[in-house]
């Protein structure tokens, strides 16, 4: 099977339930409404419904809309209409890489990120069979908006390619930036990826995150935490390479946490699970470094390496020590 023809089902909008949702493709529009628990088309009521063609569809929903090569499908969900975008591979990767953050537009740090996110594609896919949300902690998919013509050409370079370790597709991850290293996979998630290891990244040193304060308000922590109060809150295990292992949140209630979880309770204030902290008056403020899960693939640090002359292969090979780079038709 060539990997043109490998198809992916991606959940468009999947956090929302909308209620009603227009399509327009250029030459024909397309209303789906949901009424009686039923969706309804031309005054008709179905259950699913599929747009083909070679023409970009625009698919709007209430507050949000994206243009998307391949076919939408229109399915009946529990509390709304479900929407899917199938579409070829190559078509999402070149979407994925142009959208992830930081920006880049050079093609080799471009062609390592299409070959982590198919390597990531590749060993989902026997789990996932194809079926993909559009946005996870690791990406957003924003259709063609977010493909340029290095994204296009960065995939089609790399075609098959993907990491392996032992033989078998590594599940890889890929992060913003560090704050000096990249951090073993175990430390952050409790077990562990012999290809997800500590790497020194002095390549993110320029990026905003490489060192970062910030503060949130001590009412939206409570509410984030699901306390009432908070008296104190002490950091009383970090890991080898800073992870914040251990958070006591003293108060009514006596709570622990981990650095993952309150860095996913607060991703837009505060930026890793590296952090130390202080606590006063009606605020907390975190000092950290990187920004993502640290592990894997450092973003900036691709780029930078990439600015430097090195090709895709070498930056994967830095930040994935022990992995290979084979071709591979499927899944």
């Amino acid at each position: 099977m060539d990997s043109i023809y490998i198809t992916l089902l991606v959940h468009l909008f999947w956090t929302v339930s909308p209620k009603w949702v227009y399509v327009r493709t250029g030459t024909s529009d397309y209303l789906f409404e949901l009424k009686n628990n039923a969706i309804v088309f031309n005054s008709e009521n179905i259950s699913s419904f599929k747009i083909s063609g070679e023409l970009p569809k625009t698919v709007i929903i209430e507050g949000d809309s994206g243009t998307y090569r391949g076919d939408i499908l229109i399915q009946k969900g529990k509390d709304g209409i479900l929407i899917f975008n199938k579409i070829g591979i190559d078509d999402f990767l070149s979407s994925v890489i142009g959208g992830l953050d930081p920006p880049d537009t050079n093609i080799e740090s471009l062609k390592a990120r299409a070959i982590a996110v198919r390597s990531w594609i590749y060993s989902n896919f026997k789990y996932s069979h194809g079926i993909i949300p559009d946005s996870t902690d690791l990406f957003v998919y924003r259709g063609i908006k977010a493909e340029t013509s290095k994204t296009i050409k960065a995939v089609s370079d790399t075609r098959y390619i993907i990491l392996t370790f032992e033989g078998n597709v590594i599940y890889p991850l890929w992060t913003h930036s560090t704050g000096g290293e990249t951090v073993p996979y175990n430390e952050v998630f409790e077990e562990n990826r012999e290809y997800l290891i500590s790497v020194p990244d002095p390549f993110s040193q320029k990026s905003p995150f490489f060192e970062w304060e910030s503060s949130i308000w001590r009412y939206s922590f409570l509410r984030g935490v699901g306390m009432l109060d908070l008296d104190s809150m002490k950091i009383i295990k970090k890991s080898l390479h800073g992870i914040a292992e251990d958070i006591v949140l003293f108060g009514p209630n006596l709570q622990h946490l981990r650095g993952i979880e309150i860095y996913e309770l607060f991703p837009d204030k505060i930026f890793s699970p590296s952090f130390r902290v202080q606590y006063s008056g009606d605020s907390l403020y975190f000092i950290g470094k990187g920004k993502g899960y640290l592990v894997g693939l450092s973003l900036w640090g691709a780029r930078e390496m990439a600015e430097r002359g090195k090709n895709y292969k070498e930056i994967l090979e830095y930040y994935f020590p022990g992995c290979i780079l084979r071709q591979r038709r499927r899944p």
